[in-house]
């Protein structure tokens, strides 16, 4: 016992506290969490959920019906990109398109189609794999109320990414976990470990201290004039040197560039056959060589997320997004009629729905944006027919 509370983590616990209660103040009165989640982050993620929460109040007394929809970039694009057409809000290329955590078109298509309201939460993350979109599902019903239906996105980089971080070792992962864990203590785990997570259960904030430090790091490295790392220093002087050569130079009239290929597609054009070629090969990267370990993983994980439905009495609807032919055709045949197989095993469980639309011929090359995402034209397209399999399976009533 005395070698525990000699501990030094014992000794750092009220200063702990102390520096959470800090950024509790921080964070609710400034603009601090914008910062640090930032649009460009996945964990902006956190954002909407604190957003829904807040908001949840106004909702609460109404008998309105909410629906969860959850998925990657594909979910964020079709969403915004199918209200903007329709509503003309947010406008592409914007920053509330890329913190957009509504489903407007989709509320408006299935209130008509049940003649009752209905509000969606839009809690889709950039980049997200299916273990975290359940993560991110249960903090919402963890913090908020049931919803009356949950939408499931997915497509086959949810299930294997290789350019995204290790099964429950994204940042975004690590802290929905901790936030999750049994507030019990656990001897299996070292007592920094438990004093880690029984933090994060009395002030939430300090799962983001690695953002809080990289953020001061910043700062601190700004005011002085500092690169934050020898790879940030390297890139600095190539920068520097790179504008210099550019107003040095006298500018002659260039051919316009090529789209840079982003995580997230913020526009409502077709692009051209050179940046296709990029996304192939950049999903390429993603999807081979197969990583089957946590291709199976995943499949868990969507298991997982069908029980926990089950268990809280919370329809499912899991929807295959459409995606190219030219896409599909960078995986083996034989493992994308096996992935499709499982996710159509998996989702027979009531109280889950099954919707495959990945190679649905109602949606033609015309619909999508690149390989993968898809344009207003598509975005409407998918709204209908969601729409239409809630009101035909009976799930909002």
């Amino acid at each position: 016992m005395i070698r525990y509370l000699s501990s030094t983590s014992i000794l750092l616990l009220p200063c702990l506290t102390l520096l959470n209660v800090f950024s509790w103040v921080a964070v609710e009165f400034t603009s601090l969490k914008s910062v640090i989640l930032g649009p460009a982050e996945r964990l902006i993620a956190l954002l909407k959920i604190d957003a829904w929460i807040r908001e949840r109040p106004k909702y609460k007394s109404s008998p309105e019906k909410t629906i969860l929809f959850v998925s990657s970039s594909l979910g964020v694009a079709a969403a915004y990109l199918a209200d903007y057409e329709i509503h003309r809000d947010p406008s592409p290329l914007s920053e509330p398109a890329i913190m957009y955590s509504h489903y407007k078109c989709l509320d408006r298509q299935i209130s008509q189609s049940i003649g009752q309201t209905v509000r969606t939460i839009n809690l889709s993350s950039v980049a997200a794999l299916v273990s975290e979109d359940f993560l991110i599902a249960k903090e919402a019903v963890r913090l908020g109320s049931k919803p009356s239906l949950i939408i499931l996105a997915i497509a086959p980089r949810d299930f294997l990414d290789h350019y995204t971080a290790a099964y429950h070792r994204s940042r975004l992962a690590q802290i929905l976990l901790t936030r999750q864990a049994s507030p019990s203590w656990d001897l299996k785990k070292s007592i920094q470990e438990n004093l880690d997570k029984l933090l994060c259960k009395a002030w939430p904030y300090y799962s983001q201290r690695v953002e809080y430090r990289d953020l001061a790091v910043k700062k601190a490295c700004e005011s002085f004039n500092r690169s934050a790392s020898l790879f940030a220093a390297i890139d600095l002087q190539v920068t520097s040197k790179t504008k210099s050569a550019q107003i040095e130079k006298t500018p002659e009239p260039t051919k316009q560039e090529a789209p840079r290929l982003t995580p997230l597609i913020l526009k409502d054009d077709k692009l051209p056959e050179e940046v296709l070629v990029k996304f192939d090969n950049d999903y390429r990267g993603r999807y081979l060589p197969l990583d089957t370990d946590r291709w199976k993983l995943e499949m868990e994980s969507l298991f997982q997320f069908t029980q926990f439905c089950q268990n809280e009495r919370i329809p499912l609807l899991v929807v295959a997004m459409p995606i190219t032919e030219r896409n599909r055709n960078l995986l083996p045949k034989d493992f994308l009629t096996k992935h499709v197989k499982l996710v159509s095993e998996i989702t027979k469980i009531p109280p889950t729905m099954f919707l495959d639309l990945m190679a649905d011929p109602r949606f033609t090359p015309s619909d999508f944006s690149d390989t993968v995402h898809l344009r207003s034209k598509g975005s409407i397209k998918l709204t209908e027919i969601i729409s239409e399999e809630i009101q035909r399976q009976h799930l909002l009533h």
